[in-house]
């Protein structure tokens, strides 16, 4: 089967994580559905990583 494309909003690190995941395993829908899922949350713990350091040196 092949890898089914990632989604379009994920960033270039979640799409390549997506590939790999997917040749890796046989992912049914809802396995698909969760990826996606720890793919967006990986984005944005990537994207407010720097507001956290920032708020963690100024406490």
């Amino acid at each position: 089967m092949a890898t089914p494309r990632p989604p379009i909003h994920l960033s270039r690190t979640a799409k390549a994580w997506w590939r790999q995941v997917h040749d890796g395993y046989d992912l049914d829908e809802h396995h698909r559905h969760l990826l996606r899922l720890a793919c967006e949350s990986m984005d944005e713990v990537r994207k407010l990583a720097p507001r956290w350091q920032i708020m963690a040196m100024s406490s």
